[in-house]
């Protein structure tokens, strides 16, 4: 009889102990479920949002349309430019360490997106969601966050004069050459041909109504961060596309607005436009 009672209470120690273990793994489980790494990041900027990089400070800002500020990240290497994708994320260029970070969105906060990008400048993100980016060795490549990493980047062309600032539509990449004075375009497959020439220094150009592209021009003379507005159109037709869309045709969501960080921004916050891009425009 005793054996038989120790037996029992055995047993029922042993039940207990296997459903206390069952509930911590379940438990633990519902943890990992609804917190995996990245992924439950909340979104950083707003489709409203002007988004800046501050390369002095390692500060990323955005403001919003109430020209209301807020920092959103601190801490960031040499930040040279920003862009902002449909999710809410934010992506920053670390010139020193040659790569592109994300914040928020689908990304843990400082995770590397891409990485061995030379001295990356400035950035841009198309309609479609893949990210632009010019390199201080003048070369523009496209990143596709939807692959894996080490897959991401791909070259598009070379050979630009310190690109400075990014635009696109319709697959179509606009840039703003600053060391040629040009305004470049460069199509899907890699051509590329001048829009705009003789400029003084462009330093920022962003995509406006129909076929006109503002452009940002970097003063020779009075001072290093003076820069003063151009309106540039899109022409001789056969500089354009033909299949030049007046707005973008993917149904997603427009990623919020970016300034140029090329140079430094100045503490002033410049007067807005109608004008989307890599640029110190609001749309």
């Amino acid at each position: 009889m005793g054996a038989a009672k120790g037996t029992g209470r055995r047993a029922r120690r042993t039940a207990l102990a296997l459903l206390i273990t069952s509930v911590a793994l379940v438990c633990a489980g519902f943890a990992v479920l609804d917190l995996p790494a990245g992924a439950q990041a909340a979104a950083r900027v707003t489709a409203a949002d002007i988004v800046v990089v501050e390369s002095d400070t390692g500060n990323i800002l955005a403001f919003d349309a109430d020209n209301n500020v807020r920092v959103v990240q601190t801490g960031v290497t040499t930040p040279t430019g920003v862009t902002a994708m449909a999710d809410g994320a934010v992506l920053v260029a670390e010139s020193k360490n040659e790569r592109i970070v994300g914040y928020g969105g689908p990304f843990a906060d400082g995770v590397a997106v891409a990485d061995k990008i030379p001295s990356p400048l400035a950035l841009t993100t198309g309609a479609d969601g893949i990210v632009y980016v010019a390199s201080a060795n003048g070369q523009l490549g496209k990143i596709d966050v939807n692959k894996p990493p080490g897959q991401r980047y791909t070259k598009l062309t070379e050979g630009l004069k310190e690109p400075s600032g990014l635009a696109e539509r319709g697959g179509i990449v606009y840039v703003a050459e600053a060391g040629a004075g040009n305004i470049t375009q460069v199509s899907a497959t890699g051509e590329k041909a001048a829009v705009a020439q003789n400029l003084q220094q462009p330093v920022g150009v962003a995509i406006g109504p129909g076929r006109t592209l503002y452009v940002s021009e970097q003063k020779a003379n009075p001072s290093p961060r003076s820069t003063r507005p151009a309106c540039v159109p899109t022409s001789p037709a056969s500089t354009v596309p033909s299949n030049w869309p007046s707005t973008p045709s993917s149904p997603r969501p427009p990623p919020p607005r970016t300034r140029s960080p090329w140079p430094p921004r100045t503490r002033s916050r410049p007067s807005t436009a109608t004008a989307s891009g890599s640029s110190p425009s609001r749309r």
